[in-house]
């Protein structure tokens, strides 16, 4: 593999994953490739890519609705074997992966139902359902990171199961998190569980934190420019110091010595949402050892096509006192902004998966009309 980006990153810690998957590059090999060619290393998926996915090839999903229609399957527990099955088949994918890196790599991530995203017991059944259904150890479920989440993320991995918890955008609803995992860890422990065997991830959105303020008037922030370091970066590297801060305490070092996985971040929504910037900007600029760095096919190419560089330079150069300033400046509005984004991001979900309901709905009306017509 020649040198670029996307391997450099790889050679400071960080793993690659892919933030969505469609069927036909799942059943086509293109998926595959982008392992073997580029070492991608995991996957990531939620609501609004599954109903890219549901919509982007309809054909892929045929049979699968043929089959439910027969049986009488409604629209909800259609959707949810629709999207366990994508999981399952890139859980298979990876699953050399996964061995290969002593589970540290391997994942693939599937989201609970977004209309649960303030409920936390049925946020654990649907944990508890979505594990069952894909059955492959190297599944992640994906919990919001609303405040019924971090009961359920503490009270999921208790019982043993790895979660991704997502749609973090503040230093302080991370750090909620990490102590979830950290509560839940000790839960495990208790009850006798393996806790080598229990990961997470904490997601947090960095390109939506800065689309977010260029979007107030007037003007916004600034976009990136020499000498400035962009907010979403800023806020990002923040909670790696809180991480980092948070394992050498004397608790997380007992549960490390006691079996347990750190807690790694991943950042998500890495894609630029301004056209002025690199599109490797933030891969570049979040290349943090022990980190995951998810990112949309077109970031995951530019990556790849992009020559080494000095990481976290150039336009988002790790001036400290710029760092300090933009921290400062997003401080003033956190209160406003971050649980702004994440009620956005909550309720983008709940609509992608009415979308999916929907379709879904239609195509099993259809094929149950089309089953009717062809009974003498």
């Amino acid at each position: 593999m020649p040198g670029n980006l996307l391997r450099q990153i790889r050679d400071e810690g960080v793993s690659p994953w892919l933030d969505g998957v469609t069927r036909d590059e799942l059943h086509s090999g293109a998926f595959r490739a982008l392992i073997d060619d580029l070492g991608v290393s995991g996957v990531t998926t939620n609501p609004t890519l599954f109903a890219k996915s549901l919509c982007g090839a309809p054909a892929t999903y045929e049979d699968g609705l043929d089959d439910l229609a027969a049986r009488g399957v409604g629209p909800d527990e259609a959707a949810r074997l629709l999207a366990a099955q994508d999981a399952r088949d890139a859980c298979d994918i990876l699953w050399t992966v996964h061995q290969e890196s002593g589970g540290h790599d391997g994942w693939v991530s599937l989201e609970v139902d977004p209309r649960f995203a303030d409920d936390v017991e049925a946020t654990l059944a649907e944990v508890r359902a979505l594990a069952w259904l894909v059955d492959r150890p190297n599944l992640m479920v994906k919990v919001p990171a609303t405040l019924a989440g971090v009961s359920a993320v503490a009270a999921a991995t208790a019982e043993g199961y790895s979660i991704n918890a997502t749609l973090i955008f503040s230093v302080e609803r991370y750090l909620d998190i990490l102590g979830a995992y950290a509560v839940g860890l000790e839960r495990a422990m208790e009850a006798g569980v393996d806790l080598s065997g229990i990961h997470s991830v904490a997601s947090l959105f960095v390109s939506r934190v800065d689309a977010a303020l260029a979007a107030r008037p007037p003007g916004g922030q600034p976009s990136g420019e020499a000498g400035t370091v962009l907010p979403g970066l800023a806020n990002a590297r923040n909670a790696y110091r809180a991480f980092s801060e948070a394992m050498g305490t004397s608790s997380w070092r007992a549960l490390v010595a006691a079996g347990a996985n750190p807690q790694r971040l991943l950042w998500a929504s890495t894609g630029v949402k301004d056209p002025k910037l690199d599109p490797t900007t933030y891969v570049a600029g979040l290349a943090l050892p022990g980190t995951v760095s998810t990112m949309p096919r077109a970031t995951l190419t530019a990556a790849a096509q992009a020559p080494t560089q000095p990481l976290g330079g150039g336009p988002t150069a790790t001036d400290v006192t710029e760092e300090i300033r933009a921290l400062a400046e997003l401080d003033e509005l956190k209160d406003e902004l971050m649980p702004g984004l994440l009620a956005s991001g909550v309720a983008q979900f709940q609509k992608s998966w009415q979308v999916v309901l929907a379709v879904v709905g239609e195509r099993l009306a259809t094929a149950r009309a089309g089953r009717s017509s062809a009974q003498p």
